[in-house]
């Protein structure tokens, strides 16, 4: 099974600044993303994503998906 660090490496960061998505998408710290895709300890428990903030997280990627394939469809044909 893959883990969040390696679904997302090499994608939050460096293409999507991690504190704009996290500030945007959840109204949180750049901090606060890093220790749930990390799984980082915070006050000595595992930081996770519950399951509405993984729905969030998918549909967040959905829509910089979107967002940039509909500014790249703005230079096809020129």
């Amino acid at each position: 099974m893959l883990t969040l660090q390696k679904t997302l490496h090499g994608v939050l960061p460096p293409f999507i600044s991690v504190s704009e998505f996290a500030k945007r998408y959840f109204g949180k710290s750049a901090s606060w993303l890093h220790q749930r895709i990390n799984g980082n300890a915070v006050h000595g428990k595992v930081a996770t994503f519950t399951p509405t903030e993984l729905t969030t997280l998918a549909n967040a990627l959905k829509d910089v998906a979107g967002k940039l394939t509909h500014a790249a469809s703005a230079f096809v044909g020129q």
